[in-house]
């Protein structure tokens, strides 16, 4: 089987698709959900990648940010970068981690590989964009679902919601004899 190759539109456009076709089952918004969370507040490059890479939602083959033929050329980059495969502290990645984003806006390359820490799945750039898209859209449609997990992710609170009356519920009216009871029951009589 030969991988899949996609341009950015149709990697995105392809992502786009699957995504709406996924959301229509409860395996594919679980699914779906799971991405959102992983990948909606932080994602980072794949630097390096001694496999091939695929994207989780197209199948297509993703690119690291570095390869044989795409070598590091900028030395402070390659001095942070050696330091980065060679240790396990949280700053030195930060710093690559922004280093490596810099890098990226300023030599835009298609089809890059992202990941995220919550997850094992890949996506690539233009993936990524497109369930960025997908979220915006649902959330424009009102997706309780979509918008409460993105409001408790932006927050770490849960949104409060007022219980909806049922359409066949009809306001109490307030009698009397109807005071009286809720008194009577409520002074212990």
């Amino acid at each position: 089987m030969n991988p899949i190759q996609l341009n950015q539109v149709d990697a995105y456009s392809q992502a786009s698709k699957n995504l709406l076709e996924l959301y229509e089952t409860e395996e594919g918004k679980k699914f779906v959900h799971h991405l959102i969370y992983a990948f909606f507040n932080e994602s980072n490059f794949i630097i390096f990648s001694k496999n091939p890479l695929f994207d989780c939602l197209t199948k297509s083959v993703i690119i690291p940010v570095f390869d044989k033929d795409r070598p590091v050329k900028d030395p402070d980059l390659n001095v942070k970068l050696t330091e980065f495969k060679s240790t396990a502290d949280e700053n030195v990645i930060k710093e690559v981690n922004q280093l490596v984003k810099e890098y990226v806006s300023n030599n835009p390359t298609p089809r890059l590989a992202v990941r995220s820490n919550l997850s094992n799945r890949l996506l690539g750039q233009e993936e990524l964009s497109a369930l960025l898209d997908f979220v915006k859209s649902e959330i424009e449609k009102k997706n309780k679902v979509i918008t409460d997990m993105i409001y408790y992710m932006k927050t770490g609170k849960k949104r409060f919601h007022k219980p909806q009356r049922q359409k066949n519920n009809k306001p109490v009216q307030l009698t009397p004899e109807l005071i009286k009871k809720l008194q009577d029951k409520f002074n212990g009589q």
